[in-house]
């Protein structure tokens, strides 16, 4: 007697998946670079939601000239973390360090921060984009709920919706 061996049907050929990072456009790189130094520099282990926000407003985008006109600059933010979250920050008077160190292992993001960059690729969707620009980022960074960005607006007496309300303009 013959048995039937069963038919095998191919594997479905694999979803080509876009990374959100392959998405980022070309003034978004510089941003997320500077976030990764910013978590070098601190010592942490992962790029939190506040390590995007600081990049946000140290990289020269018209991001941080906007957020810098409503009272969000790179001083303010750092002394503010300093005072409130005790994250530890190179003093006032040196900038955000702009590049990872060289050879120094990777800082991964955190799931907050990738929960920002979904949200990011988001909101470069509803706006019609099919590039994250600095902008979208710094609107998902302030409508994202990560706790150490809420209280250090809430410091400084920001609204997170009046900020994204000038940011849309970015």
């Amino acid at each position: 007697m013959f048995r039937r061996t069963p038919k095998v049907e191919p594997a479905p050929e694999p979803v080509a998946r876009t990374s959100v990072l392959d998405r980022l456009d070309r003034s978004s790189r510089p941003v997320l670079a500077a976030a990764e130094a910013q978590a070098q520099a601190d010592g942490s282990a992962e790029i939190e939601g506040h390590h995007l926000l600081l990049a946000l407003t140290a990289v020269a985008t018209p991001v941080a000239w906007s957020l810098a006109t409503k009272g969000l600059d790179e001083a303010t933010l750092r002394d503010v973390l300093d005072r409130r979250c005790g994250v530890p920050h190179p003093p006032s008077d040196r900038r955000t360090p702009l590049l990872p160190v060289p050879g120094a292992p990777r800082v991964p993001f955190s799931e907050p921060a990738k929960t920002v960059l979904i949200a990011a690729a988001r909101v470069a969707s509803r706006r019609e984009r099919a590039r994250i620009m600095p902008s979208d980022l710094a609107l998902a960074v302030l409508a994202g709920e990560t706790p150490t960005v809420i209280a250090a607006l809430d410091d400084l007496g920001l609204d997170r919706t009046t900020l994204a309300r000038a940011l849309a303009q970015a």
